[in-house]
């Protein structure tokens, strides 16, 4: 497939003497130069939506400093490193192949979900308000720093144990078919959401929560 090589408001998309042969491998600077031609107007770039395009890597995205929203879900990524991109407040990585991502403190939505992540540091994430990151391989999940916190998806995973008592903000937690033993969810008094179900759950207070929906069933101690 041809594509117009460097952007330039003279080139005559119809005159085969100004394209160039740019063919898509998989990598994230191909498909860059391909949909922005003109590398100048790189640090203008503040959205990217890249899913769904067989891409096995994002090395270059570091160069799009003003970036506020990465779409890259759907496609074949096995690392993601958007530390370096301070301005970036919404990202979707979902359905991927990711063994290991690295955030920038910044950020405060992370869909990370049907991944193969075992670990993720959000030690520097206070501003962090949305995180998906179920259906992943999780044993440990530290959300002690995110006191902003108003949604928590940590569904299928191998959690053990899952502290809340800082995200006193939190509205949705859903927690469901992990291996959880307990959950205190008596410092989250705005929680309206609760799916803590299929864990092994022995005990339950909910008296200081105005819950609108529980799911709690097959907790056999309960």
């Amino acid at each position: 497939m041809k594509y117009i090589k460097e952007y330039n408001e003279y080139v005559d998309p119809f005159n085969e003497e100004d394209w160039g042969e740019v063919e898509p491998d998989g990598t994230f600077l191909t498909w860059l130069k391909i949909n922005y031609p003109n590398e100048n107007k790189w640090k203008n770039i503040k959205e990217i939506i890249c899913h769904n395009k067989n891409l096995t890597d994002l090395i270059g995205i570091d160069k799009l400093i003003n970036l506020k929203v990465l779409y890259c879900h759907y496609n074949q990524l096995s690392k993601l490193d958007v530390s370096n991109n301070v301005k970036l407040k919404t990202l979707n990585c979902s359905n991927n192949q990711l063994i290991k991502l690295k955030l920038n403190k910044n950020i405060n939505l992370v869909s990370c979900y049907d991944n193969q992540l075992k670990g993720l540091d959000l030690s520097n994430n206070i501003k962090m308000k949305h995180l998906s990151c179920y259906l992943n391989q999780l044993t440990d999940l530290d959300v002690s720093n995110n006191i902003k916190l108003i949604e928590l998806y940590c569904s299928y995973n191998q959690l053990t144990k899952l502290d809340v008592s800082k995200n006193t903000k939190l509205l949705n937690l859903f927690c469901y078919r992990n291996q959880l033993k307990e959950l205190n969810v008596s410092k989250n008094i705005k929680l309206k959401t609760l799916y803590c179900h299929y864990n092994q759950l022995t005990e339950l207070d909910i008296t200081k929560n105005k819950l609108k929906e529980l799911y709690c069933h097959h907790n056999y101690g309960l």
